[in-house]
């Protein structure tokens, strides 16, 4: 909390802190009005712990919608690390095509991932491309109003984590409703090497029950992979690497 605080006080940005949900005091009634723990997709990772971010994820946008008439609303996670020029694009949704709702802002690692042709001319040295597979990591987003209504009134019994409702067009159905566009460079990321999750302690070991949990969502997946592996030789989408940065 003190490095973001920090860190939105350099950009002179004022935020307002939303507590997250406790996995540890959370009960199961209140998990499962949301989220549920069975099912194959625990394989990647989805535990009491994922299950808690995702209902603080949902607070985070009911406490927009009731208190603000804002068109959209930056949600960050607390170890979220800022671009300079972050406040220059949460000034308006001016900058975005026609028809988006929800882009996400930050960029995970620098591992290639696959991402549509550009949407609109560049804007402040930054373009938008649509997420095409999945893109990880929630832990800087801007959603519209209308967004964050239907992700409330849609997440019922979410059965994997908060970054692949949003952002995994494969396995969620949200996803594909809200076709999310990705920022590059990215403008919000998340130092995991230099920030311990306290998800952690939730998580369940790699092994062969963990992976035999990954192999219907894999078969699931068959058609979409088909798919992308045709855009992706016509040049439809492409292989982008997931840069930060942070000065202009």
């Amino acid at each position: 909390m003190r490095s973001i605080a920090a860190n939105l006080d350099l950009l002179g940005l004022k935020a307002c802190r939303i507590p997250a949900i406790d996995a540890r005091i959370v009960t199961d009634p209140q998990l499962n009005e949301r989220v549920s723990l069975d099912g194959f997709f625990r394989g990647i990772e989805f535990d009491r712990g994922a299950g808690a971010c995702v209902l603080s994820h949902l607070r985070a946008l009911d406490t927009f919608l009731s208190s603000s008439d804002a068109p959209a609303a930056l949600i960050l996670e607390d170890d979220a690390q800022l671009a300079v020029d972050l406040p220059m694009f949460i000034e308006s949704t001016d900058w975005w095509p026609a028809g988006a709702t929800l882009v996400k802002i930050e960029s995970w690692g620098k591992k290639g991932r696959l991402l549509g042709r550009v949407c609109t001319e560049p804007y402040r040295g930054r373009e938008l491309r649509r997420i095409a597979v999945f893109v990880a990591g929630a832990c800087g987003y801007i959603i519209s109003r209308d967004s964050a209504g239907y992700l409330l009134d849609r997440c019922r019994r979410v059965t994997f984590p908060v970054d692949h409702v949003l952002f995994d067009v494969r396995n969620s159905r949200i996803a594909r409703d809200l076709r999310p566009l990705q920022v590059l460079p990215g403008l919000v990321r998340q130092p995991n090497k230099e920030i311990d999750s306290d998800l952690d302690e939730f998580r369940s070991g790699r092994g062969l029950r963990r992976a035999l949990r990954r192999v219907p969502k894999n078969i699931k997946t068959i058609p979409h992979k088909i798919v992308s592996a045709g855009k992706f030789v016509v040049g439809d989408i492409e292989r982008c690497e997931m840069v930060f940065r942070s000065k202009i």
